[in-house]
Parts: structure tokens; sequence; C-alpha cells
């Protein structure tokens, strides 16, 4: 049944379809909420969102989904920065990374989690060198709803802060995005 498969479909339709799939996975991972660990060691039964099992005392069911949550970014960052022209053109991967990634990325940049957060501004840095022209519309709303935010209000963490702070000079001392005066002006 498989040969009948590659031999309807060219190989490359199968392995794009593979990889989209894929990254599907990955950032639909990398998307799904975990309880905070300080909160449960607060309290001796918490229950792990999305309808999963108790947790009766310790707290390894939170420790691993936020392994698996880590995990995902990292195999999305390495992902995004070896991709090549294929992933970086095609209509299928960009919307992919429009619609998936940076949904993905928005939940994770306003984490608890400081690892979660610096994974995530890594992985958008990517795209800001990559995937600039078909996501300037994402890159306002990242600037200006959730790294202007994070920068000042009072409650946002230091680390956070300081993270926010290096994604902002890393992109101003980039000649590739500092060439877009759109994403400058609002950076400014």
């Amino acid at each position: 049944m498989i040969l009948i498969v590659l031999f309807h479909f060219p190989l490359r339709q199968v392995l794009h379809k593979d990889a989209h799939l894929i990254f599907h996975a990955l950032c639909k991972a990398s998307g799904k909420n975990v309880v905070s660990t300080h909160r449960s060691r607060t309290s001796t039964h918490v229950a792990v969102d999305e309808g999963h099992q108790r947790d009766g005392g310790g707290n390894s069911n939170i420790d691993q989904r936020s392994a698996r949550k880590l995990l995902s970014l990292e195999l999305i960052l390495a992902l995004v920065e070896r991709s090549g022209p294929t992933f970086r053109t095609s209509d299928r991967f960009v919307i992919a990374v429009t619609r998936m990634l940076c949904g993905s990325i928005l939940k994770n940049c306003t984490s608890n989690e400081t690892p979660v957060v610096e994974l995530s501004l890594r992985i958008f840095l990517v795209l800001c060198r990559d995937f600039r022209k078909c996501l300037k519309a994402e890159i306002e709303v990242f600037i200006t709803k959730i790294f202007l935010k994070i920068l000042l209000s009072p409650l946002s963490p230091y680390e956070h802060k300081a993270l926010v702070l290096d994604l902002v000079c890393t992109l101003c001392s980039s000649t590739q995005v500092c060439g877009d005066r759109r994403t400058m002006h609002f950076m400014v």
C-alpha cells in the first residue's frame, strides 16, 4: 500500500506533507497549557488542565508536561533555524507558521516559566529574520501588544523584562530588521 502512495504522489509531496504534520504536532504540543509548579507545592491535589489525571502529591505530571512543552519549543527552534527555502516560501508552511506557530509563541511569551519565555523569544527572532516579509502584521502585534506590555507591567518578572530587552536590542542591531521601516516604527 505504501508503494502505491509513493508512485501515485511524488516523493517530495509526501515528504512535505510529513514535515507539515510534524510541524503541526510540535506547535500543538508547545501551545498546551501547564499548571504552574509553584501552585502544586501548596496543594496536595492539583488538577492538571485539559482533563488529565490529578497529581496526588508530587508534581511529576506537571514536570513531564513542562518538559514536553520545552522539548517541543526546542524542536521548533531547531526546525525554523535550519529551515530551507521550501519551508520559507511554500504557502503551506508560511500559513502554518502564521496560524499555528505565532499562536503558540503568543501564548508562551506570556508564560510564568522563564525557560518557556526564553525559547519563545528565540523562535520569534528567527521568524523576524527569515519570515519577516510575510509576518509584518504579526510582528507588529508581538511588539506592541506583548513585548511593550511585559516591559511596562510592574507585575512582569525581572527575568522576562531582561529577555525582552535583549530581544529588542538584537532586533535593533540586526541590519535585516532595521532596514524594514515598518518594524522599526513600532519599536520606537
